[in-house]
This record gives C-alpha cells, sequence and structure tokens, in this order.
C-alpha cells in the first residue's frame, strides 16, 4: 500500500518519498503474469505502477535502496 500511494511522511522534505528509494519490484498483473520492474527492464511499467493505487497490478516482492538515518 505504501508504494502504490508514493509513501510520504515527516521525513519527506529532507530524505525523499519512500518511491524516491524503490529500484525494483515485481508486479502481479489482473491475469497472474509477474513481471520484474526497474528503471532499466519494463521501465514504462515501473514509472506507472509507482503511485500508481494498483491500477496496473498489485506490487510484489520490493527492492529498496537503504539511505542513511
Amino acid at each position: 500500500g505504501t508504494i502504490s500511494v508514493g509513501g510520504f511522511g515527516l521525513e519527506s522534505v529532507a530524505t525523499g518519498s519512500v518511491v524516491d528509494f524503490v529500484k525494483a519490484f515485481t508486479l502481479v498483473t489482473a491475469n497472474g503474469d509477474e513481471i520484474l520492474c526497474s528503471s532499466t527492464q519494463n521501465s514504462s511499467v515501473f514509472k506507472y505502477a509507482l503511485c500508481g493505487f494498483g491500477q496496473l497490478g498489485f506490487i510484489n516482492k520490493i527492492y529498496v535502496q537503504p539511505i542513511r538515518h
């Protein structure tokens, strides 16, 4: 749910939203296919599925870049 709506919070001003740190994820589509999405693989789906309110499918197996806090 957090990735589908952007992941904004109190620290977003200083560090960015949660979706800014997503490197890749798998998307389960309506017909059950699971596709890997990143900025280099299925990049158009990656771009539109983030903050997409689940309209393209179910975001699963999220890979994020950790940030130093």
